[in-house]
């Protein structure tokens, strides 16, 4: 059985779709790194040799550099953020998130508002590399 450390994930419970995403990414960077030499590798046909060649160091780059450093407007710690409070939901064993004053807390509402817009495009943007490391795993052997 083969075992993976990842070390983009925290410790802890993960959603599978970061599982699989981790995972395969971890593979390739510590496939990248142990076989620096592999795109001297000749797969017959210059314009294959370019993509595969530039395609892996696009996706090496984008997710050793990049990727890290993208910036959530919530991680701002300048900005106040309200107290989470709950309250039961009478006659059930659930609780609902109480609203907060939206005027007193305004900041926090934008970051959230741009938090969830670059959620969606980072998930566009992770789930279009994940599929061109797909496209080029076959030639990652040495």
């Amino acid at each position: 059985m083969k075992s993976i450390k990842i070390k983009t994930l925290e410790k802890g419970y993960q959603e599978v779709d970061d599982l699989i995403l981790h995972s395969c990414f971890q593979f390739f960077v510590n496939f990248m790194n142990k076989y620096p030499n592999w795109k001297d590798c000749d797969w017959g046909n210059s314009y294959t040799n370019n993509y595969i060649k530039s395609t892996a160091e696009l996706l090496y780059n984008w997710w050793i550099v990049e990727r890290p450093n993208r910036k959530d407007p919530l991680d701002d710690k300048k900005i106040k953020r309200p107290k989470m409070k709950w309250e039961k939901i009478k006659g059930t064993t659930y609780s609902r998130l109480l609203d907060h004053d939206h005027n007193k807390f305004h900041e926090y509402d934008q970051a959230s508002k741009w938090h969830h817009i670059f959620e969606v495009s980072w998930k566009k943007e992770d789930q279009e590399m994940l599929l061109k490391l797909i496209s080029i795993r076959e030639y990652l052997w040495y």
